[in-house]
């Protein structure tokens, strides 16, 4: 391996409109649902219709929250279109960002244990990274780069579509000049 500067690369790996999208529209559909239960509750409240517009107007109040997480939603997707998550690749390692990292471990309920890391480092150096392999459908723009590392016992996904569409194999390509061994058939399996 060398310390070619030209390995020195910033990829941004974003969650994606799609995704920030789908939950914008739906959060915003509920709350708006809840804006409109509540003035429609309270006219059944002043007609007599107590009971009705009672539940109206609480599931109202209840839904109304997830207008607000809807703009916020609409925030975070604008602000990560501005300054996206970086995943870094330097002369001698990788540097992900938070959502490469993967989630912290859970307890027996499926609720994070308090102070566990998440299951990959910020820092992946190379000599730790054992086997890389591109791995893909037949669809386009769905392949992913399975990366096993010592640090982790779980394997590390870079998913294509969380990439501009040229970054994805300019990575592999980054990564194949900087760790070539690792692009090797893959290791037998035991079972």
């Amino acid at each position: 391996m060398t310390s070619d500067p030209a390995l020195e690369r910033a990829y941004p790996y974003r969650t994606g409109w799609r995704s920030i999208g789908c939950g914008v529209l739906m959060f915003g559909a509920i709350g708006a649902a809840a804006v409109a239960l509540i003035p429609s509750g309270w006219e059944k409240i002043q007609n007599g219709a107590m009971p009705v517009g009672v539940a109206m107007v609480v599931g109202g109040l209840f839904g109304l929250p997830m207008l607000f997480m809807a703009v916020v939603g609409l925030i975070a997707g604008v602000r990560e279109s501005f300054a996206p998550p970086l995943l870094r690749v330097t002369p001698t390692s990788l540097l992900l960002p938070g959502g490469l990292k993967g989630t912290p471990e859970k307890d027996e309920d499926g609720n994070p244990k308090p102070g566990a890391a998440p299951p990959h480092p910020d820092e992946i150096p190379f000599s730790a990274i054992r086997w890389v392999r591109r791995e893909g459908p037949v669809n386009p723009g769905s392949h992913k780069l399975v990366i096993v590392h010592d640090l982790a016992p779980v394997t590390l996904v870079v998913e294509q579509y969380m990439m501009n569409w040229g970054d994805f194999d300019e990575l592999e390509a980054v990564l194949r000049a900087a760790i070539p061994a690792a692009f090797a058939p893959a290791p037998p399996t035991t079972t």
